[in-house]
C-alpha cells in the first residue's frame, strides 16, 4: 500500500532521496544515506557522535567534539606535536621542541614547581623557591659549606670541617664564644680567663701583695723590706710599744684589677684597682699580754690569697732599713709556701 508515499501515482512507495530506503520508513527523506547507513534508518550515520556524518567525517571513529576547528571530524593537533589537543597537556608547544611528556616540552614543564621551566632550571627536581638569588633553579649555598640555605642556620658562615650537628653553623664545642675553627682549645671553656682570645684558658699570674708596717709618726711607708711577700700564710711580728700602720701594697703583674681587704680589731678597709694600698692602725702597749690579729685578703678574680698576721709585744729591733722590721722566720716560711704554690701550678 503506497498510500501517502506515492507522489507519482505509480502505485509504488516513493524513495525521494534515492537511498533505497522507501519514504515510509526513511527517517531522513531528503538525505541520501547510501553507503553510510548501517542501521537502515535512511539517515547518514555519525558513528563517533561528533556531529559530523560519516560521509564527510575524515575520522568517523574519533569523536572530535570541542577539538575540531577545521570541521573535518578529526581531533585537532594545533601545535603539531603529535598529541591531539584533547589529550595534549601543553597546547602551543613551540615548533621543533622535543616532547618529553604528554605533549609537553621542557620549556612547558616545571617539575619542581619553583617557577623556572625545566629547560632553564639547572636543578629541575629541586624546588628552590625563596632560596635562589641567581635564578638558576638550584638552592643557593653562598658559604659553600655543603648546606643549602633552606636548611643552613648560618647561610653566610662556612662550617666545613667544624659542624658535627649538621646545622650549617660553626660549632663551639666548649661554649666559650670561640668557634672551633679558631679555638685553639676547642674542648676547654676559656670564658673565665682568656685575655689573648685564643680560646684557651690563660695561665693567670697571682697578684702580689707586699705587707709593710711603720710607726704612725713616720706615716704610711710602702717601700723597703716587706714583712710578708705576696703569698697566703701566717706569721707574727714582734714590735715594741707604739702606734703602727700595717699596710698591704697590692698589684697584678698582668694588669688585672686587684681587690684587697685588711681587717683588724677596729674594722675592715677594702680597695680595688690595678695598684692599691689598704692599711690598718694598731697600737702595741707596754706589758701587753695579748696579741693583735690582722688579716689581709686579696684576689684578681681568679686567684685569692690571704695572710694572717699576729702582732705581739717585742723588744726594740735592730733595723737595717729605718721604719721597717722583717722577720726572717716569716720570710723563710713564706718563701717555702710560694715555692710549693709554683710547683702545684706547674
Amino acid at each position: 500500500d503506497s498510500t501517502g508515499y506515492d507522489t507519482d501515482n505509480d502505485g509504488c512507495l516513493d524513495d525521494g532521496d534515492g537511498d533505497s530506503i522507501t519514504d515510509d520508513i526513511d527517517q531522513c527523506l531528503t538525505e541520501d544515506s547510501t553507503g553510510y547507513d548501517t542501521d537502515n534508518d535512511g539517515c547518514l550515520d555519525d558513528t563517533d557522535g561528533d556531529g559530523f556524518t560519516d560521509n564527510i567525517d575524515i575520522c568517523p571513529n574519533e569523536d572530535s567534539t570541542g577539538y575540531d576547528l577545521d570541521s573535518d571530524g578529526c581531533l585537532d593537533d594545533e601545535d603539531s606535536d603529535g598529541y591531539r589537543d584533547a589529550f595534549d597537556s601543553c597546547l602551543g608547544t613551540p615548533l621543533g621542541e622535543v616532547i618529553v611528556s604528554l605533549g609537553c616540552s621542557d620549556s612547558q614543564l616545571d617539575d619542581d614547581n619553583d617557577g623556572l621551566m625545566n629547560n632553564v632550571d639547572q636543578c629541575p627536581n629541586e624546588a628552590s623557591t625563596g632560596f635562589d638569588v641567581d635564578n638558576d633553579g638550584c638552592l643557593d649555598d653562598p658559604d659553600n659549606d655543603g648546606y643549602t640555605d633552606d636548611v643552613d642556620l648560618c647561610p653566610n658562615e662556612n662550617s666545613t670541617g667544624f659542624d658535627t650537628n649538621g646545622d650549617g653553623c660553626l660549632d663551639d664545642t666548649d661554649g666559650d664564644g670561640y668557634t672551633d675553627d679558631v679555638d685553639q682549645c676547642p674542648n676547654e671553656d676559656s670564658t673565665s680567663y682568656d685575655k689573648d682570645n685564643d680560646g684557651c684558658l690563660d695561665i693567670n699570674t697571682p697578684p702580689i701583695c707586699d705587707i709593710y708596717y711603720s710607726m704612725e709618726d713616720q706615716g704610711v711607708v710602702v717601700q723597703g723590706d716587706a714583712v710578708l711577700t705576696s703569698v697566703s700564710g701566717s706569721g707574727s711580728i714582734q714590735i715594741p710599744p707604739g702606734r703602727y700602720f700595717i699596710v698591704a701594697n697590692c698589684y697584678d703583674p698582668e694588669g688585672d684589677v686587684v681587690s684587697a681587704t685588711i681587717t683588724s680589731p677596729i674594722g675592715s678597709v677594702s680597695e680595688s684597682g690595678t695598684t692599691i694600698a689598704v692599711g690598718a692602725l694598731v697600737e702595741v702597749v707596754e706589758e701587753m699580754d695579748f696579741t693583735i690579729p690582722v688579716s689581709v685578703v686579696w684576689d684578681d678574680g681568679v686567684n685569692q690569697n690571704q695572710a694572717n698576721i699576729v702582732v705581739e709585744l717585742g723588744d726594740v729591733p735592730q733595723q737595717s732599713t729605718p721604719g721597717f722590721v722583717s722577720t726572717l722566720t716569716i720570710i723563710s716560711m713564706i718563701s717555702a709556701v710560694l715555692y710549693l704554690r709554683r710547683q702545684e701550678q706547674n
